[in-house]
């Protein structure tokens, strides 16, 4: 890793928090700080130390979930989670988008929603035991992206594909063999009868 590729938001926000603590030093050492100075200085350092390791966990997950989906494609995929911004500004509603270059080709990135993320973030988390319905379909959504990114562009045929490889993802981002079978198993049986025409394609076998 080179220094233009090392993630520069826990960078800098490490730095300001080193920039107010030393400030701080050097203002008590001259008498140029009361208390409540202090305390809103100290208080500012944690907020910036707290974004600074939760932007490190993202970036983290996003890593994680890149190397997953790599996997399954068959070839390079970046996953991008987009922040609250990102998605609350987004004209799409969907959990995930890949975009295609002008040769209609599907690109290697996939971005991801927030939510998307944050379900996926909390499930890897967590002993995966008893995912929650939102953190079952999020595994999916990556599943599907990277389907899309491996060339399968009509959401149809990905969303069938998908199917298949639903516990395997589940099995790279930790989950045991029975916890992947079930969760995709959930998935296939309770989720993706429901989904929108477009979704479903007529003796999908895997459904």
């Amino acid at each position: 890793m080179n220094a233009f590729n090392l993630p520069m938001r826990p960078i800098l926000l490490a730095l300001l928090a080193l920039l107010i603590v030393l400030y701080g030093i050097w203002a008590i050492r001259h008498g140029g700080i009361d208390r409540l100075t202090a305390v809103i200085l100290l208080a500012l350092t944690g907020v910036l130390v707290w974004q600074g390791m939760a932007e490190r966990s993202w970036l983290a997950t996003q890593s994680r979930l890149s190397a997953v989906a790599t996997q399954i494609a068959g070839t390079p995929v970046k996953v991008h989670c987009q922040r609250f911004s990102e998605t609350y500004f987004s004209a799409s509603s969907a959990e995930g988008i890949v975009g295609v270059d002008e040769t209609g080709a599907p690109k290697g990135e996939a971005d991801l929603t927030y939510s998307a993320c944050r379900d996926l973030a909390a499930w890897i988390g967590s002993n995966k035991a008893s995912p929650t319905r939102e953190q079952m379909i999020a595994v999916h959504v990556l599943t599907h992206e990277a389907m899309h990114v491996s060339g399968i562009t009509a959401e149809g045929e990905a969303e069938c594909e998908s199917l298949s490889f639903d516990a395997r993802v589940a099995e790279l981002l930790g989950a045991s063999s029975k916890e992947a079978t079930a969760l995709a198993t959930y998935y296939r049986t309770k989720v993706y009868p429901s989904m929108p025409a477009g979704y479903r394609t007529k003796n999908c076998r895997w459904a």
